[in-house]
């Protein structure tokens, strides 16, 4: 059984994402719905839930991160909502389970607790809470450097220092310019909304590229762009327009 708790200032979100647990997850136990810090401290104190579902703006400008500052340990996994997605930024997904808009489309909502189950660690890592605090705290979005899930937590990366992605089902492979590569605990569509506002593209329903990294392109009917290290990728149809315009405006 899965053991969620809710925090969650607005009513009617709020029963709406209980109503979307109970009614389609036999294996999840609802534990308490929260609105305020204090109480989402005491909650999480004395029932020890395994998956919390984090709202940002809590009453009287209240914010949900405050709950994390304040907690000595972390037992549980999260997945945060909000209504707001300044807050859906950088290595936020890599921090959490997921990441979540209101108000919460179910096949979303499915894909986040399905997410949340093939995790490996059933707790957060300290460092996770201490990357999630500093995306709060500072939301720029022009930071060079990013967080990404592995299978066991995430890794900081610099931006420049990768090549490009390559999708694999529901893991992506990131390429980098050392000649290595990772396997990261992400989709690709995910991979691309975090970098939506860096020099990264997407050429192919299975590659995201930085084109800064691209050394050489080659018309044909789909398109090959050669990276760096020499790897021959295709440009398929759909993206072209995309690239091409992105690539000549460098």
């Amino acid at each position: 059984m899965i053991r969620i708790l809710i925090i969650e200032n607005e009513t009617a979100p709020a029963e709406i994402l209980k109503a979307q647990l109970e009614n389609n997850f036999p294996d999840v136990v609802l534990l308490d719905v929260c609105d305020t810090v204090e109480s989402s401290i005491s909650s999480i104190n004395k029932y020890l839930p395994d998956l919390v579902f984090l709202d940002v703006e809590l009453n009287h400008n209240e914010n949900g991160f405050e709950i994390l500052k304040r907690l000595n340990k972390f037992d549980f996994e999260i997945i945060v909502t909000t209504a707001y997605d300044k807050y859906a930024i950088q290595a936020c997904r890599a921090s959490v389970v997921d990441f979540l808009i209101k108000p919460v489309a179910i096949d979303e909502l499915i894909a986040a607790i399905e997410k949340y189950k093939k995790r490996i660690s059933r707790a957060i890592n300290p460092k996770q809470i201490e990357l999630l605090l500093s995306i709060y705290q500072n939301s720029s979005l022009s930071l060079s450097s990013f967080a990404l899930p592995t299978m066991t937590g995430f890794i900081t990366v610099e931006k420049n220092n990768i090549l490009y992605f390559k999708g694999a089902g529901n893991q992506t492979y990131v390429y980098f310019t050392d000649n290595s590569k990772e396997c990261i605990n992400a989709l690709l569509r995910e991979c691309e909304k975090l970098l939506s506002n860096s020099n990264f593209c997407r050429i192919h329903k299975s590659f995201l590229i930085n084109l800064n990294q691209v050394k050489e392109y080659f018309k044909g009917k789909d398109g090959l762009v050669v990276m760096r290290n020499n790897d021959q990728l295709t440009v398929s149809r759909d993206y072209k327009d995309e690239f091409l315009s992105r690539f000549r405006s460098r």
